[in-house]
């Protein structure tokens, strides 16, 4: 009877993980940033966590469910790795709970990526890190997470799949709570993806209303991006629109253009080059553009671990305040910030 119950006991462990799988996963990215963002400054010189990729902790999992679905969750910690300090181990970065079937794609609630980050990535050879990628704050301005969102997000049919994001109150984590609460802060975006290899195009177009004195304002955001890889080299870039009424209090008008070029090329099994060409062109604030340049190196040590330094600079004109990507301070306007990256890291 023992010797049953213990083959029973020893069947049903084996079999658990086929129904429930869950993963812990992490990284860890600390470097050193020499840094010059205003006259008469000295240089600024940082000990930086996330240049690279942000560091994080987090933990996902699915389980098996009926007729194919199966459910989903995951629940990613913010590190500070220079510092442990405020801002550490909060989940700001993803919250999320869904289901999902291989036929009809996946249903998702909570905290979590826009389709209009997702869309980057297809322009973007560096990602979203490092002075070479083109994810500057002042620059496209794009939404990277929304709170309080419902997210769709279509299997991949033929190379094609699409996407949609509602989030009422969006950025604004109080205004949905509130009792009978406006349309501050909703948010909402569209993607549309074709990326069967070695060819990459993606468009998104994205909303999100302010509200004051019972008059909206909508900021808009359209975003077209591609990429061809080989994977030994590629070329990758986008363009994007952002749109700003200035119709309620406190609103400004805007009207801004970016486009980037991001070329890669790979060689010898552990050498990664990237570049970057980006402009910036804000049409309604005069002396208000800007141009971006930055070159990194990264050596890969293992699947797991990497080195990376990198150099950038922009050339703000007069009113422009345009940062480098991932830079440590605050750019003076019309001032031409730049910076050098060197940094270790660990994935797991």
């Amino acid at each position: 009877m023992k010797s049953k119950l213990l083959a029973v006991a020893v069947a049903g462990a084996l079999a658990s993980p086929a129904a429930f799988a869950q993963t812990i996963y992490g990284i860890v990215d600390v470097g050193y940033q020499h840094a010059k963002h205003a006259d008469g400054d000295v240089n600024k010189r940082f000990i930086q966590s996330g240049q690279h990729s942000g560091s994080r902790f987090g933990v996902r999992g699915s389980e098996d469910l009926a007729a194919g679905t199966y459910a989903m969750y995951q629940v990613e910690f913010n590190i500070l790795a220079d510092t442990g300090g405020p801002g550490a181990t909060d989940t700001t970065r993803l919250t999320m709970v869904g289901m999902g079937s291989k036929a009809w794609g996946e249903l998702t609630l909570g905290r979590q990526y826009t389709h209009s980050f997702h869309t980057f990535a297809v322009g973007s050879a560096s990602g979203y890190g490092t002075f070479s990628s083109f994810y500057v704050p002042d620059g496209p301005g794009i939404t990277t997470r929304a709170s309080n969102s419902v997210k769709y997000s279509s299997p991949v049919m033929g190379g094609f799949s699409v996407g949609a994001l509602w989030a009422p109150g969006g950025t604004l984590a109080t205004e949905s709570t509130a009792v009978g609460a406006s349309d501050n802060g909703d948010y909402t975006d569209f993607a549309l993806r074709f990326t069967p290899g070695p060819l990459g195009i993606a468009l998104s177009r994205a909303r999100q209303i302010t509200q004051a004195a019972g008059v909206e304002n909508h900021l808009k955001l359209n975003q077209v991006t591609a990429n061809w890889d080989n994977r030994a080299y590629g070329l990758y870039g986008g363009y994007i629109t952002r749109r700003n009424q200035g119709a309620s209090a406190g609103a400004t008008p805007t009207d801004v253009r970016s486009f980037w070029v991001n070329p890669v090329a790979r060689f010898g099994g552990r050498h990664e080059l990237y570049a970057l060409w980006g402009k910036v062109k804000n049409k309604l604030l005069a002396g208000g553009d800007a141009s971006v340049v930055a070159l990194t190196y990264q050596h890969v040590l293992s699947k797991r671990t990497r080195i990376y330094t990198s150099l950038g600079r922009v050339d703000n004109d007069a009113a422009s305040a345009v940062e480098l990507n991932a830079f440590a301070s605050a750019v003076a306007a019309g001032y031409d910030p730049r910076g050098f990256q060197l940094g270790l890291l660990h994935s797991f």
